[in-house]
């Protein structure tokens, strides 16, 4: 048996997991790139990366395989630095890597390692967006006094 055939079996063979609802594996692409983007220890581009990446996802299969070339050109970064950064998201157990074999049209194939972290439920959901902000302040600029009598000297 040669390896086109394994890996076309492969292929072939039903998933025993359930399929996710496509809500659930959105909300599963998003707290994935939530706890890319927090990690400290990533630059900002590394983010831009994890993003190309999820945006290519098979939701049957939950791998990406978008070449090098094809995420450097969607984050407008270079190719050297997509190569640079992708094994810093493996190394931050962010992104497992199957490596592709040498050469143009065998890339690399990535699946998403979701961490667990726990859920704050001290607040409801509608307390959450925004509510760093606390109230707005006002001040006496002119385009704040539209619709208030002006004054005359």
């Amino acid at each position: 048996m040669t390896n086109k055939t394994t890996a076309r079996e492969a292929q072939e063979q039903p998933s025993t997991a359930p399929e996710k609802s496509a809500r659930e594996f959105t909300g599963d692409i998003f707290r994935w790139l939530d706890q890319v983007a927090i990690d400290p220890d990533l630059p900002p581009s590394a983010f831009k990366i994890a993003y190309v990446i999820a945006e290519h996802v098979n939701r049957q299969s939950g791998e990406a395989w978008p070449s090098s070339r094809t995420i450097a050109k969607a984050c407008a970064l270079s190719q050297p630095t997509v190569i640079e950064l992708v094994p810093k998201l493996v190394a931050n157990g962010h992104l497992a890597l199957e490596p592709g074999r040498a050469g143009r049209g065998h890339s690399h194939r990535y699946r998403l390692i979701p961490k667990d972290r726990p859920v704050d439920h001290s607040r409801s959901i509608k307390d959450r967006p925004a509510d760093h902000f606390g109230k707005a302040k006002r001040s006496n600029l002119p385009a704040e006094k539209i619709g208030q009598p002006i004054r005359t000297i």
